[in-house]
């Protein structure tokens, strides 16, 4: 809803039902092909299993329906930027957003769940410790015309941060704590890459975002969470993140 209302602000006409729907489905696509997600599904009503395939049919579902919902209305002005930000939203808020159900369905139970952690917390503690440390230090703007208030210090400061969450994480803790986890053969070396990583790309996002927001002429994409702005401000850094994390981690231990 937030991205939606960013877009009109901007002078396009995503089309929000839709959009809402589509992201709602991918979402929950990940989680209905999981082990626990079809053995669930099952027993409400077996003809309900075969929404485990949902997840490979989705995005031509969202092109077909963008397409055809604008066919429908006969709305040609404007019509290659209005469908290219529908999909945009589907893609940007669903796709990326649903990395983060597929990577806490990667392991069912406690070990899924510290792995999400894990990734999480080097991601948002990199937003924290960039902004303490630009605050502290930081001199040289990071990209100004997009966010103007980073510095390279503080994306610094906040990505050697991330690598040390992670390696407290996943070479420490999860070992400790949770040994059954895939996760747990990492060296510390690997964990400290990881959260160097989702840092990283987790800043790629925050400063995405902020492209949407100076385009739609936004300080923030809502102001439902107190000091942080809209909900879209608080994930944009895990919106890119987690597929990495997810991606990263299937590399290293299959």
């Amino acid at each position: 809803v937030e991205l939606c209302r960013l877009c009109r602000k901007a002078g396009h006409k995503p089309l929000n039902g839709w959009c809402i729907t589509m992201v709602a489905l991918a979402m929950l696509a990940p989680w209905f092909a999981s082990t626990h997600g079809k053995a669930a599904l099952t027993q409400i009503n077996p003809s309900l299993g075969h929404l485990a395939s949902l997840d490979a049919h989705l995005l031509w579902i969202a092109i077909l329906g963008v397409g055809f919902i604008y066919v429908w209305r006969q709305q040609t002005d404007g019509a290659i930027a209005h469908l290219g930000v529908s999909l945009l939203v589907i893609l940007y808020i669903g796709f990326l957003g649903s990395f983060i159900v597929r990577l806490r369905c990667w392991q069912p139970g406690p070990e899924g769940s510290w792995v999400l952690l894990a990734s999480v917390a080097a991601i948002k503690l990199t937003d924290i410790a960039a902004y303490f440390t630009g605050m502290a230090i930081g001199k040289t703007p990071l990209i100004v015309k997009v966010s103007p208030k980073k510095t390279w210090e503080g994306t610094i400061g906040g990505v050697l941060v991330a690598g040390l969450a992670s390696t407290l994480f996943l070479g420490v803790l999860i070992p400790k704590f949770n040994p059954g986890n895939l996760v747990s053969g990492l060296n510390l070396m690997q964990a400290f890459v990881f959260g160097v990583v989702m840092g990283g790309i987790g800043q790629i996002g925050d400063l995405a975002e902020s492209l949407f927001k100076r385009d739609s002429g936004a300080k923030d994409s809502a102001k439902i969470v107190p000091e942080f702005g809209g909900v879209l401000d608080v994930i944009d850094s895990p919106l890119f993140g987690i597929p990495v994390a997810w991606g990263l981690l299937h590399w290293w231990v299959g």
